[in-house]
């Protein structure tokens, strides 16, 4: 009878621990898989997160009526779909649109002057000939949007995404678009006079006849940009790359160009008078015909450029790496080039009158005809060089490097050539009128002897 008794006891207790361990089971289960209410609302959540709100009926990634109604109502639809509809001269002035979704659409002629589009999506959107003065585009996206002759004046568009964009003709003036991207954008005589663009992406750009005058453009990218007869003058530019763009006949005077690239750059008749290109790379630039007057390119690299017939008066020139640059009739006329490096430069027909051009390189460089009359050329360097028909009248090669030179038809009258090096240099028909030629190493090697004016006078063995 007990062994009975024992033997149900445990059979209940075993009963019961079966059903405990299957009512737990049941609960994880109920708790992990959701309700078809649940999934619902987990779906309207990730509609919400981005179109409409849900306190805005119709208003969703399906139905833009109700974010219409609400816009129009209230001048606030923050995250709404406004995709693809028609707002033509709409006034939205000071409307709460932030990250709001406009793709395709139209808002010709709308006033959003001072509204708030901050991180909206504007892709392919018209706003051509809108109102958007002072408008807050930070991160916005208006790839590929259509903004000619719009009013953009004092807008933000800071980390904008403007690439591929029409803004012809648009009022940029006091625009801040700090770090925007404006890659492939048509910018045809756009004003953004005193425009911000620091670090900016204006990479293939085309910015033809703009105006960009006193703007900051600090560090910005303008590789592969069209700035042909664009007006960037008293602007910022330190440090901004313009590889491979074409800058022709651009107005650059007084810009602030130090540090900036031009690296294979067109820049065919372009004014940079007075400006600040100190330390800029001008590495096999094409600068034909451009005026430099009075331009600051200490420490410039203007190696294999194309410099020819450039206008240099007044520059300043000091430290200048100018090897293999194209000088052909350049004027440099009273620039100082004191320890330049003009090895392998063609200057034919320049004019170097008055030059400092003391301890410079001029090895192997083609000068013929070149005017150096009352320059200064001590302890330069001309080994190799094609001095040809050159003019030295009244120049001071004291201690000047000649060995190897060609000075046929060179005109040295006046000229001190003391203590120079002529050894195995061409000199037919060169003329040495009144010509310093004490303690100077002759053709044949032989050292002229005090008094050697004129001619050189050599000790007879």
């Amino acid at each position: 009878m007990k062994r009975a008794l024992r033997m149900l006891i445990g059979f209940l207790l075993l009963a019961y621990t079966a059903s405990a361990t299957a009512q737990t089971k049941t609960g994880e289960t109920s708790a992990s898989v959701p309700s078809a209410s649940q999934t619902t609302s987990q779906k309207e959540d990730l509609i919400q997160q981005f179109y409409g709100k849900p306190t805005i009926p119709d208003c969703n990634n399906t139905n833009s009526k109700g974010c219409i109604d609400h816009l129009l109502k209230n001048n606030d639809c923050e995250r709404c779909n406004l995709r693809s509809t028609s707002l033509i001269g709409a006034r939205f002035s000071g409307a709460l649109l932030t990250e709001a979704d406009l793709t395709g659409t139209d808002l010709t002629h709308s006033d959003l002057s001072k509204a708030d589009l901050s991180g909206a999506i504007l892709l392919r959107a018209i706003l051509s000939e809108a109102n958007l003065m002072g408008t807050q585009f930070s991160k916005a996206n208006l790839r590929e949007a259509s903004l000619d002759e719009t009013r953009l004046n004092g807008a933000i568009l800071i980390e904008t995404d403007l690439s591929l964009a029409s803004m012809r003709f648009a009022d940029l003036t006091g625009a801040n678009l700090t770090k925007a991207k404006l890659e492939n954008t048509y910018l045809l005589q756009a004003n953004m006079n005193h425009a911000i663009l620091d670090e900016a992406y204006l990479t293939d750009a085309d910015l033809t006849g703009a105006n960009l005058r006193k703007s900051q453009a600090i560090q910005a990218d303008f590789n592969g940009t069209k700035l042909n007869q664009a007006d960037l003058s008293f602007s910022n530019l330190s440090q901004a790359s313009f590889k491979d763009a074409t800058l022709e006949g651009a107005i650059l005077k007084k810009a602030r160009l130090t540090g900036a690239r031009f690296e294979n750059t067109n820049l065919m008749n372009t004014h940079f008078e007075q400006a600040d290109l100190r330390k800029a790379n001008f590495k096999n630039a094409n600068l034909m015909g451009a005026n430099l007057e009075g331009a600051d390119l200490t420490g410039a690299n203007l190696s294999e450029a194309n410099l020819s017939g450039v206008n240099l008066v007044g520059a300043k020139l000091s430290g200048v790496d100018f090897k293999e640059a194209n000088l052909r009739g350049a004027n440099l006329a009273g620039v100082n080039l004191e320890g330049a490096n003009l090895e392998k430069a063609k200057l034919t027909g320049a004019n170097l009158e008055q030059v400092n051009l003391k301890s410079a390189n001029l090895e192997q460089a083609k000068l013929i005809g070149v005017n150096f009359q009352q320059s200064n050329l001590e302890n330069a360097f001309f080994i190799g060089s094609d001095p040809r028909n050159a003019n030295f009248r009244g120049a001071i090669l004291k201690g000047a490097n000649l060995k190897g030179a060609r000075l046929d038809r060179a005109d040295f009258t006046d000229a001190d050539l003391s203590h120079s090096n002529l050894f195995e240099a061409y000199i037919t028909e060169a003329i040495f009128l009144d010509t310093d030629l004490q303690n100077a190493v002759w053709v044949n090697g032989n050292t002229c002897q005090s008094g050697s004016i004129g001619r050189c006078i050599q000790l007879v063995n």
